[in-house]
């Protein structure tokens, strides 16, 4: 229940800053199943021989490509990309650098750069590319959420609704819950907690009482000004994701990569445990628009989790929608770091 430092946060904040749009130089669209898709990328032929290509994907800051003294150099790509990726022999003679992605997945959907860098490391020529994987569904007798589309109904997630409690053995002293435990108010004057192992002391947050191992959505609305943060607490996630006025912020390993989109007053939090995948929505009436997406493995149950401060009287009531059939029930597990969603918007 210590204090938490901001590199091991998935953190979605909601803030007043000023932030310029990149638009991307090429969008390319694809079915999921397709044998490959092509990110383009040309330039300038007779470039010098020291220039050194690297493909990355700006969304999740992974390296998915990079071309170096003649050839590629596959010991600097991420796992995740390896033995996928193929570009044309002789790229320096022809200046083609474009990328062939084999085997695209849903997961892949994202901005990728294509950057040229000299002996000195600096950019010489640089081109980004928005690629967007469309996803096919199997049929299993009932409709997966992993939805690939920017756009989803909200009625969706709506359908698999579930009730989930917060746990007051993890509750800041800072925060009050109601009789059910269902909302949290913070408080300035803390509250006289009997001493628990799971109470957080340093931070004002509460964690749901169930351990989330099914499928899950909830939401949280921005109404006035008040810092609310949603969490998914995990053991050990190095992430964070921070929202803007006009667009996001993903961090992972110090690096950031910007995306463009609006702030939303309403965020939906989708969490699918089987499947990897943690997702962030803007909600406006009954449509929901995909913010950023996580895909990796869950090993242990996660928890939702809240985080609220000042000013005094601040409430947040939880709105918890989750899927049948998980086993929500697990015990959670100790030192928990967490994914955390905040508006820090005024």
């Amino acid at each position: 229940g210590e204090l938490l430092l901001p590199s091991q946060f998935l953190l979605l904040y909601l803030q007043l800053v000023l932030w310029f749009i990149v638009l991307s130089d090429y969008q390319v669209e694809v079915e999921e199943g397709a044998e490959s898709v092509k990110l383009p990328c040309k330039t300038v032929i007779h470039l010098p021989k020291d220039v050194k290509a690297v493909w990355t994907d700006s969304d999740n800051d992974t390296t998915v490509h990079v071309y170096q003294h003649g050839s590629d150099q596959p010991e600097e790509q991420n796992q995740v990309y390896r033995d996928r990726t193929e570009m044309k022999k002789d790229p320096l003679e022809t200046g083609n650098f474009s990328l062939t992605l084999k085997n695209p997945k849903h997961t892949d959907t994202g901005r990728y750069e294509c950057s040229i860098y000299n002996q000195d490391g600096n950019t010489v020529r640089g081109k980004t590319v928005q690629l967007e994987v469309k996803g096919q569904y199997e049929d299993t007798g009932q409709r997966s959420l992993i939805l690939t589309e920017k756009l989803c109904l909200r009625a969706e997630f709506l359908q698999y609704s579930r009730q989930i409690t917060l746990d007051p053995n993890t509750a800041n002293t800072h925060l009050i819950l109601s009789e059910e435990n269902r909302k949290v108010t913070f408080n300035d004057k803390g509250t006289p907690y009997p001493h628990h192992p799971d109470r957080f002391t340093d931070t004002p947050q509460v964690l749901s009482k169930e351990g989330l191992t099914g499928r899950c959505y909830w939401e949280v609305e921005k109404k006035k000004s008040w810092n609310v943060g949603v969490a998914v607490a995990y053991k050990s996630v190095d992430r964070s994701l921070t929202s803007l006025s006009s667009g996001y912020t993903f961090y992972h390993d110090g690096q950031q990569t910007f995306i463009s989109g609006p702030v939303p007053s309403r965020i939906g939090v989708y969490l699918d445990h089987s499947a990897g995948i943690l997702s962030f929505y803007s909600i406006s009436s009954d449509t929901m628009r995909l913010l950023h997406r996580v895909q990796t493995t869950f090993t242990e149950p996660l928890h939702a989790g809240f985080y609220l401060y000042g000013p005094d009287g601040n409430t947040v009531e939880v709105e918890t929608l989750c899927a049948p059939g998980g086993d929500n029930s697990a015990p959670r597990n100790q030192n928990l770091r967490i994914f955390r969603l905040q508006d820090k918007a005024g």
